[in-house]
Parts: C-alpha cells; structure tokens; sequence
C-alpha cells in the first residue's frame, strides 16, 4: 500500500467523522432516541462527505493531482479539481477519473525549469484533447475580470475557439453543478450576459453593456471616469494651443 501523509489522514478521518454523524443523526430520527450531540462542523461538512455536494480540490503538481485523485475515489467524493497546472503531465490518469477540471491560472511560467515554455498555456488544450471536461480561471481572486484573456492564450495554443468561449461560460457553470442557471442563454436561466464589440476572447474588443440577472448594470467606474476627466483636459489644452496660434 502507498504510504498516506498525515495530513492526508488526518482529512480522511475528518471525512469520515462527518459521515458517521450524519448517519446517526438520521438513526436517531428514524428511531426516536436521542442525537448525539450537535457539531456544526461535522454537519456542515456531511454532504460532501457523502458525495451529496461537490467540492473543490486544489491541485498543482503532477504528484498532488494523482494523489488528490486517489483521495477523491476512496472517499467516494463528488469533486471538480481546480488549477492543476501539470495536469498535462498526467492528463491520462485524470481523464480516467472522468473529474471536471477548473484550469488556471494560463497566464504564467512553467512549473519547472524543464518544462516546455508553452506548457501553462498548451495545458488546457492537452486535457480537452483527452476528453477532460475543462473551465478555464485566472487562478486569482482579486482579477477575475481577466478570464478571457487567459482563454484566449488557450485558444492560441491549440484549444478550439468555441471550446475558450465555453470554457468561461457554460463549462464554468458545469463544473460547478450550475449548468441549469448559468452558462448559457436559455428560458429559465439567469439573464448573466456580457456584450462585446468583437469577439469576447479578443483583450481589444470593448465591452458594451453588462447585464446581471436581467439587469443592465451602469458602464462607468473609476477607470472610465479617469479616463474622460484627462480626456478632457486634454482636449482643453489642445484648443488652448489652437487658439493662440
């Protein structure tokens, strides 16, 4: 048998203890005698434990993606693995466990300085080529706002045009069990839609309106704002020069 971290131990036994609570909770119901005593966190946790809910599971490095897969399989999880950025080091191991993956961050350096130089950016097109259901993320919180552009590199290095739009869309959405809300236009959904002038993957294309659950939000904000305050003073200094000609 493969030797198990503690760390990784210590989880399982987590896992597991969430799981036995919620199986006694439902026996005391059941049964009319008393619950043993309230843990919110083991209750909180219990339908992920049980595979009821999916979980995010961040894993980088080859080695930690064949292990956060083993621990997936033998805790029977419902699971989305998230960053795997040599997940094309093992693209076969993780297209047999049939996992979405949520790529990203794209646009960035080569884990290891044996690596190929293109190897973040060809990595989502290595695992949708294998079959890998695939979301693209910037892989930051504080910049999300730049998802299309790390898309976009995808797309450059070999992943379908039309693969990168779904990629930040409605394969977003699926990875996270939100495909019937989100991800595409459809009656019933929520009204989330951007409007580009151009192509959405293209980091020249200016966005033109921005709807949120059916609502048009306002176009301005500080940047916008900047922009016009020296656009102006700009052109005030133009006609200063113009006129004393």
């Amino acid at each position: 048998a493969e030797e198990v971290s503690d760390e990784v131990a210590e989880l399982a036994q987590v896992f597991g203890d969430a799981r036995e609570y919620a199986r006694l909770v439902a026996e005391s119901e059941a049964q009319g005698v008393p619950a043993p005593p309230y843990d919110a966190r083991l209750e909180a946790l219990a339908p992920f434990a049980r595979g009821e809910r999916r979980i995010a599971v961040h894993a980088s490095n080859a080695q930690t993606i064949l292990d956060a897969l083993r621990f997936v399989t033998e805790q029977e999880l419902d699971a989305v693995l998230y960053d795997v950025g040599e997940g094309w080091k093992v693209v076969d191991a993780i297209a047999r466990s049939g996992l979405p993956c949520v790529v990203g961050p794209v646009l960035t350096l080569p884990r290891s300085r044996y690596d190929p130089y293109d190897a973040a950016y060809a990595n989502a097109a290595v695992l949708a080529r294998a079959g890998v259901p695939i979301a693209i993320s910037p892989g930051n919180d504080e910049n999300p706002r730049n998802v299309a552009f790390h898309a976009a590199m995808a797309v450059a290095f070999g992943l379908p045009h039309e693969e990168g739009v779904r990629a930040v869309t409605y394969y977003a959405a699926r990875a996270l069990g939100l495909e019937d809300r989100l991800g595409s236009l459809a009656p019933g959904k929520l009204a989330d839609v951007v409007v580009t002038q151009g192509d959405l993957l293209e980091p020249a294309a200016p966005v033109r309106q921005v709807f949120i659950d059916g609502v048009q939000q306002p176009m301005r904000s500080m940047q916008t704002e900047l922009y016009e305050r020296y656009r102006e003073r700009l052109q005030r200094l133009q006609a200063s020069e113009a006129g004393g000609r």
